[in-house]
């Protein structure tokens, strides 16, 4: 994931991986803007599998996808 502020990528400090998502904290290698994000699990019938990132950093939110 890239961050918001810079661009570069981040790199996760802490990941707590529940039944229903996994929530990470990351950090920028950039700038060192720190933020957290929520992979909800939502299942899909053809691939089984799906997470769905919603992030926040700093004023701002992010949505995107990541397969898995």
């Amino acid at each position: 994931m890239t961050c918001q502020t810079c661009g570069a990528r981040s790199r996760i400090l802490d990941s707590r991986d529940l039944e229903v998502y996994v929530k990470r904290r990351r950090q920028c290698v950039g700038c060192g803007e720190r933020w957290s994000t929520v992979e909800v699990r939502v299942i899909n019938r053809a691939t089984q599998s799906h997470l769905t990132t919603v992030s926040e950093c700093a004023n701002h939110k992010q949505e995107e996808d990541d397969y898995g």
